[in-house]
């Protein structure tokens, strides 16, 4: 899904978040959205989802005004994480997890309990990718912080979307999942999804993402690739650190040092 974001402004209150924002993302990118903190990320995330109406400017999915789709469309095309996306209720994993069908669901008017084999591909194909395969039966309510995640991410998984948007999916996860979860990102996108992802790692955003759209003070400040976008000078001016940036074993290391 090819997505274009031209001249978009956005308040919240009497607070400026984002300014002049274009973007132009194809299908099958994989692209982090990086920034310190306050830098109008999730709000951006937000818009693009189609959840945060912008003050001024326009978002179109594959041509199309994205505020023109009705909501059951959007809602099958757009598959959107937020950030600290939990669940509390005494559901099993799988339930959870089936919530992700739900606009497929209501489409057909089908009985709750009702699953047909797609949806039952797309839930299993799912928990499968999350590693969750061996908790589908347990209560999500007694799993932990990060087995909660994956649950969410699986959720977010089973729509079948074409464009997924994910708030810092690698919160939270240990190491070994924070891999499993990028490597599967970028699966998709092999597969022709746009995947965007907000996220803190600079050193996951460097191995793994294609392309690096970087924010500060709600405006684009850099846009391309890892190597150009995450370099020491860059990193200086946007956070204010001091950053190594290298490699081993072929692959991209930045480790932030100080700050300045």
């Amino acid at each position: 899904m090819n997505i274009g974001i031209h001249n978009l402004h956005l308040r919240l209150g009497d607070r400026p978040v984002l300014s002049d924002i274009d973007l132009q993302l194809d299908a099958g990118e994989f692209v982090g959205l990086l920034g310190p903190n306050g830098a109008g990320k999730s709000s951006l995330l937000r818009c693009m989802a189609g959840l945060l109406p912008p003050d001024n400017g326009h978002i179109h999915l594959d041509d199309r005004p994205l505020n023109a789709l009705p909501r059951m469309q959007r809602a099958r095309q757009i598959a959107y994480l937020e950030q600290d996306a939990d669940c509390h209720w005494p559901m099993m994993v799988e339930d959870v997890v089936a919530l992700g069908r739900l606009p497929y669901r209501l489409a057909t008017r089908r009985n709750w309990t009702e699953l047909d084999p797609v949806c039952r591909q797309h839930i299993d194909t799912a928990l499968e990718e999350s590693d969750l395969v061996a908790l589908r039966r347990r209560r999500v309510d007694g799993l932990s912080g990060g087995e909660r995640r994956r649950v969410m991410l699986a959720r977010t998984l089973a729509t079948g979307s074409r464009l997924l948007l994910a708030d810092e999916p690698a919160a939270g996860l240990d190491p070994a999942h924070q891999l499993q979860l990028m490597q599967l990102l970028a699966a998709k996108a092999d597969e022709g999804m746009t995947v965007v992802v907000v996220l803190h790692d600079l050193a996951l955003a460097a191995r793994y993402c294609r392309r690096i759209v970087l924010l500060a003070g709600g405006r684009k400040v850099a846009d391309g690739s890892p190597g150009e976008v995450l370099n020491p000078e860059q990193l200086s001016r946007t956070y204010g650190i001091r950053a190594y940036v290298g490699e081993t074993e072929g692959l991209p290391v930045i480790l932030p040092l100080d700050r300045i």
